[in-house]
């Protein structure tokens, strides 16, 4: 083979992967490593603290997320920044109170609610964090101090609440759903039932879609109080929640599922009970074609003597009764 021979056998070759009409590979979803983006770094945040993490001596970092006011007001005095420690505890706070919003999302945001909550945590020279938000959160809201939103429902507090128990054990389980609802519907719906002139207007009010939940579970906890013979087990609530079968429940339809629940338990009891009777009955049957002809005869004999025994106590009986 002459050299341009070779030649001509390489440019052939070459041209089939130089072909323009040839589809290229698509390469916009990589990065251009020719011209790179730019990147940004600064060794200081905002604060003027370090960002650089040095084989675990990064101090004024841990400091920042969790401080110490002490070591803070030192640094603020070599930095010549008076303002520092209260921009940091700021942004800590901040950054604590964003976490228990997230988990805490019934909390109504008022200056009145954030003043109880302080007041709360500095009685009680707790530290400002998210759990001890929550803790307080929870205890202010039983003891009913807090604000809520007014298109909300309202959380009952732990006094209500046994009242309301109290009300319908007394007897009075209708008289306790209404004091219920109303302290349990959003502030406008519990006025527009407690100001109802009639029996119609006040049911229009809680028929919303809205107030399902809230009227389920308000004759739910009425009638179980009010109702001393029922203690509620799983069993039993969801036999009453197949009976009710999406209905809106009452105290009357409450009433008669949990008779019917009552009816369904005694004869579940009653064929239990027979068919231990039946079953003892049947392991006490003798097997006739496996006994013994001494063992027929014995058998025999003491269900003769236990006849004659009946028999005679019968007479006996007759006698007296004479």
């Amino acid at each position: 083979m002459n050299h341009e021979r070779r030649a001509r056998i390489i440019a052939e070759e070459t041209a089939k992967f130089l072909d323009p009409s040839f589809s290229q590979l698509d390469l916009s979803s990589f990065p251009d490593l020719n011209h790179p983006a730019h990147e940004e770094f600064a060794t200081e945040d905002k604060n003027g603290l370090n960002r650089v993490v040095v084989s675990g001596s990064n101090n004024l970092k841990a400091l920042a997320e969790n401080p110490d006011r002490e070591a803070l007001e030192q640094i603020a005095k070599a930095t010549g920044d008076p303002g520092l420690v209260a921009r940091l505890e700021e942004d800590r706070e901040i950054a604590e109170a964003k976490a228990f919003m997230a988990t805490n999302r019934s909390y109504y945001r008022t200056d009145e609610n954030y003043e109880t909550v302080r007041a709360y945590l500095d009685d009680r020279d707790l530290p400002f964090n998210r759990d001890n938000l929550a803790t307080a959160f929870k205890a202010l809201s039983r003891a009913g101090k807090l604000e809520t939103n007014p298109d909300s429902p309202r959380p009952l507090t732990e006094r209500d609440s046994r009242a309301i128990a109290l009300q319908a054990a007394s007897g009075d389980v209708e008289g306790a759903v209404g004091r219920y609802l109303q302290l349990r519907l959003p502030q406008p719906a519990s006025e527009m039932w407690l100001y109802s002139t009639s029996l119609q207007e006040a049911l229009d009010t809680i028929a919303a879609p809205e107030y399902k939940p809230l009227v389920e579970e308000a004759v739910w906890f009425c009638w179980s109080h009010g109702r001393a013979n029922y203690s509620p087990t799983r069993a039993r609530r969801q036999f009453i929640q197949e009976y009710v079968a999406g209905r809106i429940p009452t105290a009357r339809l409450l009433d008669e599922a949990w008779a019917a629940c009552q009816a369904a338990e005694k004869d579940a009891l009653r064929s239990a009970l027979f068919g231990q009777v039946t079953l003892a009955q049947t392991e006490q049957q003798p097997d006739l074609d496996s006994l013994t002809d001494k063992e027929i005869d014995r058998l025999y004999n003491g269900a003769l003597r236990t006849n004659a025994i009946e028999a005679v106590r019968q007479r006996r009986g007759v006698g007296i009764l004479r």
